[in-house]
């Protein structure tokens, strides 16, 4: 019985989240979706994962709104692109909002070079970007569509 009322609640919130939004990429059907902060603890003994996530967005991409982070629980963000550079999101007016998108977690390598990209598209300072010196271990997302709401 908990768990039906629990159901009952997630589905509703889920529906009452997606009346005003707008997709972005592929549009997919609007169902009950995982907390973001799940994505860790699914990864742990696989490599990948898909489904439909929700999230609330930290940033986007400044320069054309090709990423979006999404905060996990621990305080680290995780990072979402998009299937093929083939859509963007707003690169303003967006942070704070809650997103669903459907796709692939991985774990993933990061070097210096792509963490320096991302650091240069979010508007860091050199001094910041130079700063980066280590690959890193991320856990990454590709997205084949976003609805932000």
């Amino acid at each position: 019985m908990k768990y039906i009322i629990a159901t009952l609640i997630s589905l509703s919130s889920v529906f009452a989240f997606a009346q005003n939004g707008k997709f972005y990429g592929s549009e997919f059907d609007i169902v009950e979706a995982t907390s973001v902060h799940e994505i860790p603890e699914l990864l742990k003994d696989k490599e990948t994962i898909a489904g439909v996530f929700q999230g609330e967005i930290v940033k986007t991409c400044a320069k054309k709104g090709c990423w979006m982070t999404i905060s996990l629980k621990d305080g680290e963000d995780i990072r979402v692109t998009f299937k093929d550079y083939g859509f963007f999101v707003p690169t303003e007016g967006v942070t704070g909002k809650k997103v669903l998108f459907t796709g692939t977690a991985q774990k993933k390598v990061i070097d210096v070079d792509t963490q320096r990209h991302f650091a240069e598209d979010a508007g860091k300072s050199k001094k910041e970007i130079n700063k980066i010196s280590k690959d890193k271990l991320e856990i990454t997302f590709v997205a084949y569509g976003v609805y932000i709401m």
